[in-house]
């Protein structure tokens, strides 16, 4: 992933209570962070940084996929109980995996996705109606191994079929063909959490992972995820499932081949997973 720092969008960035004087503090930081990078295979590689930014430390872990050089296939994965994210993508014999959308942890039945996904041209699961003013705003499609990320709605949900290979709704989408999107004010979207995204940025894929709720990492909110997405060169961001669910997964990375360091001290069971593997 290149570091690009997009200069000439610095007036077009709406970040609520970040003064000019802040965001060009911020695009300084962000050409100071020191990433850590670690070659997996051609065109694929980690990316880790410990840094100060938005007046906090922060400990941020990327996957960054080159799309016009790896040869890679793209999958979406959801087990039949709820498992963790090493062993999703173990099962898989994935090099890389990220955790995926929203499913019930608090309530019944208990692990069930409260998003639409699709694996291999069959549903397995619909959102559920409330998602789609909140969460379930945005898409990761796969078709013949080509991936986008674009906006979801609930007339695109009904009838849906055979239009991709592999769908994964999740949310908020963040930003859409460099299109900023509104946030609203809800406590999910202004406090800050460890999180998982996917972006584009320059034909690169980003898995990423902001860890948090430490005293070396404090997480983000969605804004400032939005923000540093938009320094980074990202030109479409959705937001997964995130807080001790956020895991990022790199086949041979170290001894637990978990990247980050997820907030419960270990490693959640969820529903799903986005994953690569070779092809």
């Amino acid at each position: 992933m290149k570091k690009q720092i997009l200069i000439l969008g610095l007036l077009a960035i709406s970040i609520k209570g970040m003064s000019q004087q802040k965001v060009e503090e911020f695009s300084l930081n962000i050409e100071d962070i020191n990433w850590r990078t670690t070659k997996i295979i051609e065109g694929v590689e980690v990316r880790k940084a410990s840094a100060n930014l938005f007046d906090s430390p922060q400990e941020i872990s990327i996957v960054d996929i080159d799309t016009t050089l790896a040869k890679v296939k793209y999958d979406v994965g959801m087990a039949k109980v709820m498992e963790r994210t090493s062993v999703q993508a173990k099962a898989k014999n994935a090099i890389a995996a990220i955790n995926g959308s929203f499913f019930r942890n608090h309530s019944e039945p208990l692990g069930e996705s409260m998003h639409f996904i699709m694996i291999d041209g069959e549903v397995k699961a619909h959102t559920v109606k409330t998602e789609y003013l909140t969460r379930a705003t945005g898409v990761i499609t796969v078709k013949e191994n080509y991936i986008d990320i674009s906006n979801w709605n609930s007339d695109k949900e009904l009838g849906y079929n055979d239009k991709a290979d592999d769908v994964l709704v999740s949310g908020p989408l963040l930003m859409d063909d460099g299109r900023l999107l509104h946030l609203s004010y809800a406590s999910f979207n202004t406090k800050r959490h460890p999180r998982s995204f996917m972006a584009f940025a320059n034909n690169h894929l980003l898995m990423v992972v902001v860890d948090g709720r430490s005293e070396t990492a404090a997480g983000m909110t969605l804004n400032e995820v939005l923000m540093f997405g938009k320094f980074i060169g990202c030109t479409d961001i959705i937001n997964l499932d995130g807080g001790g669910s956020s895991t990022l997964f790199v086949k041979g990375y170290d001894d637990d081949e978990i990247v980050n360091t997820p907030s419960d001290g270990k490693e959640r069971s969820v529903k799903g997973i986005f994953y690569v593997t070779i092809r």
